[in-house]
């Protein structure tokens, strides 16, 4: 990569991080509900001084301790960006590169759109979202459910797209590079990770097994938004937390969600992760864009000159012509984000214990340039709480109860089914109701957190209501969670019910349900 360098004038991060961006800072987390932030800037070494990092903590970790630059985070997809550089690194180092066809790695590997030697899913097409699978996570929960081997799963799983031509976003795939780098590293994929950058970078707080769990954040979702809200104003998110750590544990395979979202960092540690990047010997290959990758529901699409781009591990773009690699990240009850501007020399990295801060990384990043640019924050704050207040209204827009007819034997849903993300979905007679319950948030992917229930009202002609009744597991000698619903989607019932067709699913595509 070529050296970082500075086409605009860089004012000292004490000046550019001076009390209006922490106010501003503090008001969107208030307004938005949002428990804790914490913040990382680095600015690179360059011939006009040293490097400088300056860390702002926000808000409160767990019960009233407060963030602190050792307060651990789970990087989320962030872990993305620590993942594909240590498999390229591996790959080349042993006469491959990322072209090299996955199963030459993992000879167990096969995708349904694998038909002939000119279709065939290559390490490039992992680490871009190309390989023609399309979905973007929650296949572990089906593959646990239905007790089959993942390579099996992934053979028999239906792919919209030749390799290559499409992207779009998958975790398991991404999980594929753990057992990947463990066959050509000779170990393990946390002893790899250590020898290469934990151990020389000084990175003792991350890792895979979120050591020093005391000074770990706990996470957090939106509570129940109420009702009666003035239209076109999103409701003000209460704070429900809850322990993120379980949904883990809830999927019997080892390499689950490690290879995607398993990491755990804090502070002090991505400064130090910050200022190696760009470094790196594989990040200009990480960071080139290879396929277009809009996405409807990134956040800060609405501050982008044009749609991001993937490369091999990182997002590229531009914001007010200023290039930009980033990764952001979100999993149940926590996101965060890191960018890198190069022509600026800073790179900066946000953590929060809430699924609710899926703006703050770019509204501070947006305000961060806009600043150094001498331009009015105005416009990035009013875009980043727009931003929020549609996904908010969109979110909840399902969430009022449903009454439908009264239920009766021949509209009943009964049996068990499986499908993506949600695994093994059994319906009683007791599921089967007039009225659909009132929602609320839950946890992403809530079925890893907790016991759930269908409740399902008839609204005839085959159509049905739904949604998830979840019980938190208890944990660590506490009590297990009050009951309550969300997770509100619509199916409708094919033929005789062997399948169901749902539609307008709460944070995730359409799918179908089997029945077993």
């Amino acid at each position: 990569m070529a050296p970082l360098t500075t086409n605009a004038k860089v004012p000292a991060l004490d000046e550019l991080l001076d009390g209006t961006l922490d106010q501003i800072i503090r008001d969107f987390a208030k307004d938005g509900g949002i428990p804790g932030v914490s913040l990382t800037i680095h600015c690179h070494a360059s011939a006009e001084g040293p490097g400088e990092t300056v860390f702002r903590s926000y808000g409160i970790a767990h019960g009233d301790e407060t963030i602190t630059p050792k307060t651990q985070f789970p990087l989320c997809s962030i872990s993305k960006t620590f993942v594909s550089l240590a498999l390229l690194r591996l790959l080349h180092e042993h006469g491959y590169n990322e072209d090299t066809l996955v199963r030459n790695i993992l000879p167990e590997f096969r995708l349904s759109n694998e038909t002939d030697d000119k279709a065939r899913v290559t390490w490039a097409h992992v680490l871009s979202h190309t390989t023609g699978l399309e979905t973007d996570s929650g296949f572990w929960a089906e593959i646990t459910a239905r007790g089959v081997s993942l390579y099996d799963y992934l053979a028999a799983a239906p792919c919209a797209n030749p390799p290559g031509v499409k992207f779009c976003y998958s975790n398991i795939l991404y999980d594929l590079c753990v057992p990947a780098i463990e066959a050509l590293a000779g170990s393990s994929v946390d002893d790899y990770l250590e020898l290469i950058f934990f151990k020389p970078l000084d990175m003792w707080s991350t890792s895979f097994k979120a050591e020093g769990a005391g000074d770990a954040a706990e996470g957090h979702i939106r509570g129940d938004v109420g009702s009666g809200e003035p239209k076109g104003k999103a409701p003000a998110p209460g704070v429900v937390a809850f322990g993120a750590k379980a949904g883990f544990e809830a999927v019997k395979s080892p390499i689950a969600w490690k290879g995607s979202v398993g990491l755990v960092s804090c502070g002090e540690d991505m400064a130090k992760w910050l200022a190696y990047l760009p470094t790196d010997p594989y990040y200009s290959l990480a960071s080139k864009p290879r396929t277009p990758s809009y996405d409807p529901v990134r956040p800060g699409n609405s501050i982008l000159d044009i749609g991001e781009q993937y490369g091999l591990g990182l997002f590229a773009g531009t914001f007010h012509g200023v290039p930009y690699t980033e990764h952001w990240a979100g999993i149940a009850g926590f996101s965060g984000l890191l960018t890198t501007l190069p022509s600026l020399g800073l790179s900066v990295a946000s953590m929060s214990n809430s699924w609710e801060a899926r703006e703050m990384g770019n509204l501070i990043v947006g305000v961060i340039v806009s600043r150094v640019l001498g331009l009015d924050v105005g416009p990035v704050i009013r875009a980043m709480t727009e931003e929020r207040i549609a996904r908010i209204t969109k979110d909840s827009a399902d969430f009022e109860a449903v009454v439908g007819v009264e239920p009766s034997s021949s509209s009943h849903i009964l049996g068990t089914y499986f499908g993506p993300g949600i695994g093994r979905l059994t319906f009683m007679d007791a599921d089967n109701v007039k009225v659909r319950p009132r929602c609320a948030d839950l946890p992403w992917l809530c079925w890893m957190y907790g016991d759930i229930r269908p409740i399902v009202a008839y609204l005839g002609e085959g159509q049905y209501a739904a949604c998830l009744e979840f019980k938190e597991w208890g944990g660590d000698g506490s009590p297990a969670g009050a009951v309550k619903y969300g997770f509100p989607f619509r199916f409708e019932k094919v033929g005789n019910g062997d399948k169901l067709e749902v539609s307008q699913v709460y944070l995730g595509p359409p799918f179908v349900l089997h029945r077993e």
